[in-house]
């Protein structure tokens, strides 16, 4: 019984990988720039929107500084692999590109749905109690 080519320790570690087949060369870069090409594009909208908390702009900062930076890379790993470079172009690299960019997602999508939601209520809650308090007379 043989192993498929994706579970063979060569096909990730080869320094001198092949290219990929042709469909999945084009899906690959398809993905990046689309990664990139987002991540500009949530950055505009966050520049130009007007009314934005400051909680949200900073989530669309964080959004928008992932997509930026992992549609960055990945074209840049996916032209090495175009080039064929030694090194530079083994698939363990997507590997390590996917795990990095994982991990940075489950920090942003915490931020988003646990830290969040607990800052707005510790706000709420603090201004509830700040209504209170007697304010600086204005001049």
């Amino acid at each position: 019984m043989q192993l498929p080519v994706f579970l063979k320790v060569s096909y990730w570690f080869n320094s001198f990988p092949g290219p990929f087949f042709p469909m999945l060369d084009h899906l690959v870069f398809l993905l990046m720039s689309a990664l990139f090409l987002s991540g500009i594009g949530l950055y505009a909208f966050r520049v130009f929107s007007k009314g934005l908390s400051k909680e949200m702009k900073r989530l669309l900062m964080r959004y928008s500084e992932f997509l930026f930076s992992a549609g960055l890379s990945g074209l840049v790993l996916y032209v090495f692999s175009w080039q064929q470079i030694p090194i530079l172009s083994m698939r363990f690299l997507y590997l390590v590109w996917l795990a990095g960019f994982g991990f940075w997602k489950v920090t942003i999508l915490r931020y988003h749905f646990k830290d969040l939601p607990q800052r707005r209520a510790a706000r709420a809650e603090r201004m509830e109690y700040e209504k209170w308090l007697p304010k600086k007379k204005k001049k």
